[in-house]
């Protein structure tokens, strides 16, 4: 919207604009006016260099930050994506899910880890399934290798023993090759579920549950006899 430019305000308080009806800057002036202020100006000098050579700087450093991350995204294989941008997504959301709750193996513990119930290592394929990942110590997940049987056993007494032999069922799904373009989609679909997710205490574990459906469905990786457990 055009405005007078006819004195300037804040910083540029008292400076003589030119008296044109133009689109404001900043400060009450028009882009020239403007210019003309931090030029000629002691006080345009203190603001260019407390303020506009600063942010400059600070862009042209976020710029170079984004080149060398997507330059770095270039040479990572698939796998290495994975596990390095898509998967702290993927557990980010687990603990978002399992907010609160103890660990699923050792439940007098303290749930701190995104703990994989079949090992990652034996399975790619589910290393992004979110029923395959549950709230785990981080004694239970590294020192204890998994903790594997007392994690089933968790699975059972927290969601009972037909959800346990579903999530067991899992090891059925075939191998799935993704591309390193559909796991960047991916990641922006884990970004924009994970912000739809709020970070409380979900006692209820029909919701727990629910929740994991909903995110399979809208990472839309695994085949739909798969991505839910039906309750």
């Amino acid at each position: 919207m055009e405005k007078l430019c006819k004195k300037g305000t804040g910083k540029a308080l008292g400076f003589e604009g030119c008296l044109q009806r133009k689109e404001r800057h900043k400060y009450g002036l028009c882009k020239d006016c403007f210019s003309k202020w931090i030029s000629n100006t002691e006080s345009g000098q203190r603001f260019l260099k407390s303020n506009v050579i600063p942010n400059a700087k600070q862009k042209v450093k976020r710029e170079k930050q984004k080149q060398k991350k997507s330059d770095r995204i270039k040479l990572m294989s698939v796998d290495e994506y994975r596990k390095k941008e898509l998967q702290p997504v993927i557990n980010e959301i687990i603990r978002i899910i399992d907010y609160g709750q103890p660990c699923i193996a050792q439940p007098k513990q303290k749930g701190t880890d995104a703990g994989h119930f079949i090992s990652v290592g034996s399975n790619r394929t589910l290393a992004l399934h979110l029923h395959n990942i549950h709230l785990q110590s981080r004694d239970s997940n590294s020192y204890k290798g998994g903790d594997d049987l007392a994690y089933y056993k968790g699975l059972i007494r927290v969601y009972g023993k037909e959800y346990a032999e579903w999530c067991d069922s899992l090891r059925q799904i075939k191998p799935i090759k993704l591309t390193k373009e559909e796991l960047i989609e991916a990641r922006k679909r884990a970004m924009e579920f994970k912000k739809e997710l709020r970070k409380e205490s979900i006692s209820s574990p029909k919701l727990r549950i629910e929740l994991r459906n909903a995110g399979n469905n809208y990472l839309g990786l695994y085949p739909q006899k798969y991505s839910n457990f039906n309750i």
